[in-house]
């Protein structure tokens, strides 16, 4: 929405100029953060590029994903295809839920327990990504984006939580940098499959599709169940 305002007023230029700032902006903030972390000479760190820990949430993540790449590749195109419009407003409802649903529900997993509410962020993301599918109004298009986006918000720390801990805290950066990079795998194959199913069976299927791949999420964390309950949590 602010790349919009800023193209409407001014230009491609500016927009990009904004685009450039914001991560510049994001570095000056990150240098105020007080640093803590002091190496320990004692520990053996183990020199894998990847942490197996974190193969399966990571997997489960990228499934989920493949709802957000349908959601900003083809929701406005879906809803201009059947005179709904107002795509750019049901997005911009998915991106503030997921940034409330943070705030306000980030608590959730500590509480309720990760898988438990992965499971349950899962099936609402794959809920609302069906509702976009068959809206034909717009508040039936709010109401699956605010769904997606409450879902869509909750997978990444509640799995995110999984891979924490599961690995003893000399590791958590290899394990996080693993969980992170299927986030933009899930981004990478989540955008042609979408839009393979967008061309086979229109834009409805590339969202009946996303809603499948989060009940892949869904058939994953509950895989994750008993290998939980097998690990204690590491400090």
């Amino acid at each position: 929405p602010i790349g919009e305002l800023i193209l409407q007023a001014t230009s491609f230029e500016l927009v990009w100029a904004f685009a450039t700032a914001a991560p510049l902006a994001g570095a000056l903030v990150a240098m105020r953060i007080p640093e803590r972390f002091r190496p320990r000479d004692d520990l053996q760190y183990e020199r894998s590029l990847l942490a197996h820990e974190a193969l399966r949430p990571g997997l489960g993540l990228s499934l989920a994903i493949v709802g957000y790449a349908a959601m900003a590749a083809f929701v406005v195109l879906h809803l201009d295809e059947r005179a709904v419009g107002h795509g750019a407003a049901v997005f911009a409802a998915f991106a503030a839920t997921v940034v409330v649903t943070r705030v306000a529900g980030g608590w959730l997993p500590d509480r309720y327990g990760p898988i438990r509410c992965a499971v349950g962020a899962g099936l609402i993301e794959c809920a609302g990504l069906l509702t976009i599918a068959a809206s034909e109004s717009v508040a039936g298009a709010l109401l699956g984006a605010i769904a997606m986006g409450a879902g869509f918000s909750l997978l990444f720390p509640s799995l995110a939580l999984l891979v924490v801990n599961r690995v003893p805290i000399e590791r958590r950066g290899v394990a996080m940098g693993t969980f992170t990079a299927f986030f933009d795998l899930g981004m990478g194959l989540g955008g042609p499959l979408t839009g393979a199913a967008a061309a086979l069976g229109g834009y409805s299927a590339a969202f009946v599709l996303a809603a499948a791949c989060a009940l892949g999420t869904v058939t994953v964390a509950l895989s994750l169940r008993r290998a939980s309950a097998a690990l204690p949590a590491v400090a």
